[in-house]
């Protein structure tokens, strides 16, 4: 085929009818009840299948695979988000899968990655995307969060040592939500980092920190280093106040991975740098030997 005609060749219509028969077959293999939405593709967007479903969240692996057999017999650009979740509760921990096509030769690995770590923290919400390798625990509790990061560390580790160079910008967050008075007000604080590091053309990050030279395994067990050496910096963190309705971020420069703190509105974003150098001050306080600093 010539360079014009496939350029000029028209892509193939979106077949309505097909995809309304995919759904009815995802609610034949599906629990009872479980929603589904179908968005169909746009310039730039994917057929979207979203799922959500109650179920005993063990089998939450064995039901993606189901449900792709279905969704990937379609012609089109597809993605599948299913949510597992383990009860009616609006409170109740779920699970959920991002699978766009382009990363179904990710499926097994991303089962087993959800198996894994369902297994050491069942009483979490997992979200885990397949196009880049995105993790998030999200709405642990205080009291939980400490031991919650140290085994999610542990578990991205053994992760991304078996998908070689599937997710070059992998990350990790552990989000803990905090409620503030009887209002549904509330606070969060992430601790939050990625493999991902800034390209250095130049070579200014060559020293014993830096990314330059570094191969990309070395580089990653320097991550999961950092993670775990700053979780006394999380401890003292956790038992600090926040301000209602603002957030905490915890994280890694991608240059040199220093341990750095923002504070930030849920609705404005706006920043409030007084909070964080008064929660660093008293972190550092508490943690000799701390790099946390504010930015």
């Amino acid at each position: 085929m010539g360079i014009l005609s496939f350029l000029t060749r028209k892509a193939k219509p979106f077949d309505r009818e097909a995809a309304q028969a995919r759904v009815r077959a995802l609610e034949s293999i599906l629990p009872a009840g479980s929603q589904i939405l179908l968005m169909e593709p746009e310039k730039g967007f994917p057929l979207t299948y979203l799922v959500q479903t109650v179920a005993d969240r063990s089998g939450s692996s064995a039901m993606l695979a189901a449900a792709v057999d279905v969704v990937r017999e379609g012609e089109e650009n597809w993605s599948l988000d299913l949510a597992v979740h383990s009860g009616d509760d609006d409170d109740a921990p779920y699970s959920t899968f991002a699978l766009p096509r382009h990363a179904l030769p990710a499926l097994d690995l991303l089962r087993t990655a959800h198996d894994d770590l369902y297994a050491a923290i069942p009483t979490q919400t997992i979200s885990l995307d397949a196009s880049d390798g995105s993790f998030a625990i999200s709405d642990v509790a205080r009291e939980d969060a400490l031991e919650t990061a140290r085994v999610a560390v542990r578990w991205w580790e053994g992760v991304l040592q078996r998908s070689g160079d599937r997710w070059s910008a992998s990350s990790l967050s552990v989000a803990v939500g905090i409620g503030v008075g009887a209002d549904g007000v509330h606070a969060d604080i992430n601790y939050d980092a990625t493999i991902e590091r800034e390209p250095d053309p130049l070579g200014r990050h060559s020293g014993p920190t830096g990314s330059k030279h570094v191969s990309d395994a070395v580089w990653a067990a320097r991550v999961f280093t950092a993670w775990e050496d700053n979780l006394p910096a999380l401890e003292v963190m956790l038992g600090l106040p926040v301000p209602a309705d603002h957030e905490v971020d915890f994280t890694f420069t991608s240059d040199a991975l220093k341990p750095r703190l923002t504070v930030s509105h849920h609705e404005t974003y706006d920043e409030d740098e007084a909070t964080a150098e008064e929660l660093v001050a008293a972190i550092r306080a508490q943690v000799p030997g701390s790099k946390l600093k504010v930015g």
